[in-house]
């Protein structure tokens, strides 16, 4: 079976993002003054999310944004996103809490042994 590569035009996707900036731009400009429209949110929406997925896109100079990334370090930021999704826990304690588990982490991490030289 041989191995089907889809190439990722990092160009493609930046004028899609473009285009669908100008046309959410252009549909609020144009549309219903009552703010009932929901195509202008639709196109923006969609327009952040090409160009985040365009800023992550390999270069000719650079790897993909994701290339190095362990897959535990996956699993722990979606394990934390479902955790703050379903619980009822108010901003005002997480900012505080990820700050002091931020500052626990750097203080607990593994230093690097320095050995004498010969």
């Amino acid at each position: 079976m041989a191995t089907t590569d889809v190439p990722v035009n990092r160009t493609l996707v930046g004028v899609l993002s473009l285009v669908c900036a100008a046309l959410g731009g252009l549909t609020w400009a144009l549309g219903d003054p009552t703010g009932a429209n929901l195509w202008p949110g639709a196109f923006l929406r969609v327009a952040v999310v090409l160009g985040a997925f365009w800023l992550a896109l390999p270069t000719r100079y650079r790897e993909a944004a994701w290339a190095r990334v362990p897959i535990w370090n996956v699993v722990g930021v979606v394990l934390v996103g479902v955790v703050i999704c379903r619980t009822r826990v108010p901003f005002k304690l997480l900012i505080p809490a990820g700050i002091a588990l931020a500052i626990g982490l750097l203080i607990l991490r593994p230093r690097q042994k320095r050995r004498p030289s010969r």
